[in-house]
Order: C-alpha cells, then structure tokens, then sequence
C-alpha cells in the first residue's frame, strides 16, 4: 500500500471518530437533555461521517488500487488534496457547531466558502 493511501485511510478512520463524538454529543443532547442540539451539529455530524469518513476511505482505497497518477495529472497532488481535504472538514464541522451558540454575521457565508472550497478539491481529487 502507498504511504498517501494509507494516509487517505488513516484519516478517514480519524474523522469517523469524530463524528461519532459528535453524533454521541447530539445523543446526549436530545435524549439525556445534556449540551445543546442545534442544526450546527446534525449538519457537522453528517458532513464528517460522508465526506471526512466515506470520501476520505474511497480515495485511499482507490489510491490503493490505482497508485499511478492519470496522465496530465501532478504527481504532488493527492497529497495537497488530503492537506486541503483534512483542514476543510476540520474548518466546516467547527464552524457549523458554531452557528449554533455565535450570531456572527460572516459564520454563515464562511460556511457556505468552506463548502464551495471543498467541493472544487473533491473535484480536483476525483480528475
């Protein structure tokens, strides 16, 4: 296995820990009435088991079996994917928890600029 597969599924199982801390706090919130449940977590929650989980896991898995790069495609750049790849899921499921205890009026767009961001890497990483 090449040491950026390994890296796509080491983190992968990083950000399934993570969402299951936050699905386990959203749990606690709703059933057990401790913390808060706002909108915030479900949509962090969600959006860290799909994309950091699932997406992370396909990509090292096909690195896995396919480990040589398209042609016309940088050598660097699965690996300037997982960077992005890692600080965006970080950077969107902190700050949607986020939106549920600040009002600030750039928590929103920042979001919704995450997202846009993230999806062109996913494109990149998909080419």
């Amino acid at each position: 296995m090449t040491p950026i597969a390994l890296r796509y599924l080491r983190a992968s199982f990083g950000f399934l820990i993570w969402g299951i801390l936050i699905g386990l706090h959203l749990s606690a919130a709703l059933h057990l009435g401790r913390g808060s449940a706002g909108a915030g977590y479900l949509s962090a929650h969600t959006h860290v088991v799909m994309v950091g989980f699932l997406l992370m896991g396909i990509a090292g898995l096909a690195l896995w079996k396919l480990p040589e790069p398209a042609p016309g495609t940088h050598a660097a750049l699965p690996a300037i994917c997982w960077w992005a790849l890692v600080v965006l899921v970080l950077s969107r499921s902190t700050l949607e928890v986020l939106t549920g205890y600040a009002s600030w009026s750039w928590l929103h767009p920042a979001v919704f600029g995450v997202s846009c961001v993230e999806a062109l890497v996913l494109f990149a990483l998909g080419r």
